[in-house]
């Protein structure tokens, strides 16, 4: 009834306005603005019956910066009411500039607190933080209606309140009534319908991207905290893992950082096991075209990986596992999907990836580094240190040879070979020779070698084996690839000078039989070849059949010979002693040979000048005629001066003696 209401009104103007000292403010106070919908009814009927109410409302700068919820209504409402009546230039006279009304929001939201910090101060009253929050809504929501009034001429105004609408719609337990307003005030600011459904569609993959995004940070959290394993006993094997690994290769890039980074501080806490897989899957990503743009990951794992390596040997150790696997996988890459086809600027060689990962995985680099800053003074554990990196070769020469014996009608042998050269090449960059002088000095003089020494020769020993092998397969392969040959052969020819040290005069052939007597060589030896490769072992094996029958023989006719209380001592040093005393004749007899032999030579080559000179010599027959001056041929084909000794006397007996022969019968 219109009655009812207007005597109303004069009620609430005539006895409540002056109970309030005629302030609007108190007034509104005792009304509930926040959760009652009175208060509405009640200004818009007291600015339609006294429009003089509204022309005393104060919008200074102080009443915008002290906003309350009754002065954030008031405000609004009087808006509205020249809005209604059309008063255009009243309503522009009062309304802030968008960068004002920016920057109110801003500041109430920046005093509203988040749904994590209310569970996380569970202990204080949850009753006014609600309140308080409920207050702080209330006036933002005043403050977008007030928006929605504005004209957003201004270019930076209009970009910063777009920035701040997305914002608000991305807050978790923001209000439905809020959305309505603030997607109002989007499709104000959009230029057109395309480009509002754009900006609707971003901000909605945002929020779904913050909630997997807030997800993955809160497991990294958890796994710091208490490890991996210790929360995946509820979870199939290596489940959580996986979940991290998927992560890394997500199509967004602010996920693949997260990822990056939740994994790399896993793995600089130790919280982390199997860790080269996970090192292998980082570096991948670090080095792969499809990560250029995303700078977040590539500054935050180019920090990661030198500080990992060079802070304990152990992940060092743990890099050098993933340096063979790193080096193949971008290899593949590289030349079935990159070389040719994207800019160079966009990837690196794979020379140039070989130099990083050797930069983090050598412990002589991490032991330079740690030498000047103070922290180590001697390099006594670098021998231990080598043998894990230079298992890189094995890996290595393992996976190369792998390649080599599982190629079938569908390889690519053109990638194959560009791999297995690149295997080789990172081989041979390993440094196999660069060890401490005292390793090689132990290596090649004592027989009781330190167990550093011995790991380290039997790594050299492996890669001979490995080499051989690959040198064997290549060799029937790939015949006509010069390059690849001379690879193998530079490498075959550093590691047999490096295990000569240990066996003087062995040439490689011997060396190769010689450490085809170690089971473990063997064995890795009769993984990879085939054919009539194996032969070598079956004559090995028949060999050691006989010598192992003759030694039991022997010791079998000279049991009684031997003391009993001496046991293998007794025996070793018996055999020893034979050994000595049969070596010592041997170098008697073979002292006399040489003298006769020297003496033999002597007279031969004084034969041989007269020869070459034309001189005549007296045969059963008559005598020689003269023939035409000829220079002598000495025992390696070459035509030495005509002055000169034909035969050297050092040389073989029997050589001297073939080699007079067929001059003679030549002459």
């Amino acid at each position: 009834d219109s009655t009812v209401l207007q005597a109303c009104i004069q009620l609430v103007a005539s006895y409540w306005l002056k109970d309030a000292d005629y302030n609007l403010v108190t007034l509104f106070e005792g009304l509930d603005v926040v959760d009652s919908t009175i208060a509405d009814d009640t200004i818009k009927a007291l600015l339609n019956s006294y429009p003089e109410i509204a022309d005393r409302i104060e919008f200074s700068s102080k009443v915008w910066d002290e906003l309350q919820p009754e002065s954030a209504f008031i405000l609004r409402h009087t808006l509205e009411y020249y809005k209604e009546k059309k008063d255009i230039s009243s309503l522009e006279d009062r309304l802030p500039e968008t960068l004002e009304v920016v920057k109110l929001i801003r500041k109430q939201l920046d005093s509203r607190s988040s749904s994590d910090e209310r569970d996380f101060n569970h202990n204080e009253d949850d009753h006014d933080i609600e309140i308080a929050d409920a207050e702080i809504d209330y006036i933002i929501l005043q403050l977008l209606i007030i928006s929605k009034n504005l004209d957003f001429l201004d270019e930076l105004g209009r970009r910063e309140m777009l920035t701040l609408m997305r914002k608000l719609l991305v807050i978790p337990d923001i209000s439905e009534q809020h959305i309505g307003h603030i997607m109002d005030i989007i499709r104000k600011l959009a230029l057109d319908e395309t480009d509002f459904t754009q900006i609707t569609v971003e901000v909605i993959s945002g929020v779904q991207q913050n909630g997997e995004e807030a997800l993955l940070i809160a497991l990294f959290d958890i796994s710091f905290v208490f490890g991996i394993d210790e929360i995946s006993e509820n979870l199939k094997k290596d489940e959580l893992a996986s979940v991290f690994m998927s992560a890394l290769e997500s199509e967004n890039s602010e996920i693949q950082a997260i990822a990056a980074e939740g994994l790399a501080k896993l793995l600089y806490g130790g919280r982390i096991p199997n860790a080269s897989l996970v090192l292998h899957n980082l570096a991948v990503m670090y080095f792969h075209i499809l990560t250029v743009e995303n700078l977040n990951l590539r500054q935050c794992l180019s920090y990661f990986f030198p500080a990992y390596c060079y802070s304990l040997p152990s992940n060092q150790k743990e890099m050098a596992k993933a340096v063979v696997p790193i080096f193949i996988e971008y290899s593949s890459c590289y030349y079935l999907e990159w070389k040719g086809k994207v800019s160079d600027t966009s990837f690196q060689t794979t020379t140039q990836i070989n130099q990083q990962l050797f930069s983090w995985a050598d412990p002589r680099i991490s032991l330079e580094l740690s030498k000047n800053i103070g922290s180590v003074t001697n390099d006594s554990n670098l021998g231990e240190e080598l043998v894990w990196f230079f298992e890189i070769g094995v890996d290595a020469l393992m996976a190369a040879n792998n390649y080599c014996k599982n190629i079938d009608e569908n390889s690519n042998l053109e990638i194959i070979v560009l791999i297995i050269k690149g295997l080789i090449q990172l081989t041979l960059k390993l440094g196999l020779e660069n060890v401490p002088k005292s390793e090689l000095e132990i290596a090649s003089a004592s027989y009781n070698k330190p167990n550093s020494v011995k790991n380290l020769l039997f790594v050299y020993e492996k890669l001979f084996i490995l080499c051989r092998c690959l040198k064997l397969e290549c060799s029937s392969r790939f015949k006509s690839d010069l390059v690849l040959k001379r690879g193998i052969d530079k490498l075959e020819s550093n590691l047999a000078k490096l295990l000569k040290n240990s066996r003087l005069g062995y040439n490689i052939s011997e060396l190769f039989r010689d450490l085809l007597q170690n089971d473990q060589l063997r064995v890795l030896y009769k993984t990879f070849a085939k054919g009539d490769d194996l032969n070598v072992l079956e004559e090995l094996n028949l060999k050691q059949s006989t010598v192992n029958s003759a030694l039991i023989s022997e010791l079998d006719l000279n049991s009684d010979d031997i003391p009993n209380d001496s046991g293998d001592d007794a025996i070793f040093d018996e055999k020893i002693e034979k050994e000595e005393v049969s070596a010592g004749a041997e170098d008697i007899h073979d002292d006399l040979e040489s003298l006769n032999a020297i003496e033999n030579i002597e007279d031969e080559t004084k034969k041989l000048n007269m020869i070459s000179e034309n001189k005549s010599i007296v045969k059963k027959n008559g005598i020689l005629k003269p023939k035409k001056p000829r220079k002598s041929i000495d025992i390696k084909g070459r035509r030495p001066y005509p002055n000169k000794l034909v035969f050297d006397p050092k040389s073989e007996l029997d050589s001297v003696r073939q080699q007079i022969d067929d001059i003679l019968l030549d002459e």
